[in-house]
């Protein structure tokens, strides 16, 4: 058990070299303590745990802890936030309202109106929003598809032949907005304009987001194409909760991606930046399949000491 102590003549921290006994904690592994699988051992008392044997089945346990902590951080400081924002972490989900039994009243959140806007009960007024939240979340879901699209295929020829600007030419994101014409900006917006208010025609003010469309939302009510809606009633609710949950997750996943593109000048390569030699570890647990997360680039110089230290953030005099 021994193990030595030596001070640096630079600094006041201690640097400690390890034996190869099993309840001295690993620099090489950090976050081991010698507890086991089950985190019973106790050093002080004495008490030693086995560890898991089976490579493959340790390697598995490791990953889930550090995925399932990630998670963890990320629900208490959600949990707090509320907390401190209405002074319960919960209540926000559970409060009753006119409209708990419309459409989008989905587990586990049930009726979510944080702010109680819908508590007078006014019909019209949640209409009016409801449509906007639908249209909103339609709209983010093609957003959302207009991010990734172009990043296999973009159409050949010209976007604006005067200029000499290709398709190819337009960068994807943010950055396209310098790029793409005045002129082609004034159209988008007129053909959304256009949608508005001659194409989508509301069928139904007691079916907000109904534009006579059909199941498939190939009709048009200008062309007098019109659209069969879904007959069976529960297959109908089905889907119009699944487009309500898709165009939320949707709308979450555009403003994500602005964010991103915004900071960093691209949606994408923040889970890329990362030393290749550090993928194949342990803590390579894969955030939504992006392998190891790593947005703010900290493990980029490949400090094999930084990743093992605390948070991962700090930095000793062999890291340069």
């Amino acid at each position: 058990m021994a193990f030595k102590l030596a001070v640096r003549k630079q600094g006041m921290c201690p640097q400690r070299s390890f034996s190869k006994t099993p309840h001295i904690p690993d620099p090489a592994e950090p976050g081991n303590y010698g507890k086991g699988k089950l985190g019973y051992g106790n050093m002080v008392l004495g008490i030693t745990a086995e560890s898991i044997s089976d490579p493959e089945a340790r390697k598995r346990g490791l990953n889930s802890e550090l995925a399932n902590g990630r998670l963890a951080m990320m629900a208490i400081m959600g949990l707090w936030v509320q907390d401190g924002l209405f002074g319960t972490p919960y209540g926000l989900y559970t409060g009753s309202s006119a409209f708990e039994n419309e459409l989008g009243v989905q587990a586990p959140l049930g009726y979510f109106d944080p702010l109680g806007l819908s508590k007078d009960g006014d019909v019209e007024t949640f209409r009016r929003r409801r449509e906007s939240e639908i249209k909103n979340g339609r709209v983010a879901m093609f957003a959302t598809m207009g991010y990734m699209v172009p990043e296999y295929f973009k159409f050949p020829g010209y976007l604006a032949p005067s200029s000499n600007l290709k398709f190819a030419d337009v960068p994807n994101g943010l950055a396209a907005i310098t790029k793409v014409p005045a002129e082609g900006w004034l159209q988008w917006v007129a053909l959304c304009g256009c949608y508005e208010w001659c194409v989508n025609l509301p069928v139904d003010p007691a079916d907000p987001g109904n534009y006579g469309k059909g199941k498939l939302g190939y009709g048009n009510m200008v062309l007098g194409i019109t659209g069969e809606s879904i007959s069976d009633p529960e297959s109908r609710k089905r889907g119009l909760n699944s487009e309500l949950a898709n165009g939320r997750l949707a709308m979450m996943a555009i403003v994500g991606l602005w964010v991103q593109d915004g900071l960093f000048g691209t949606p994408y390569g923040l889970y890329q930046e990362v030393v290749r030699c550090l993928d194949g570890g342990r803590s390579a647990a894969p955030l939504s399949g992006g392998g190891e997360e790593d947005v703010a680039s900290i493990a980029r110089d490949g400090c094999l000491q930084n990743k093992t230290s605390s948070g991962g953030v700090g930095r000793t005099s062999g890291c340069r």
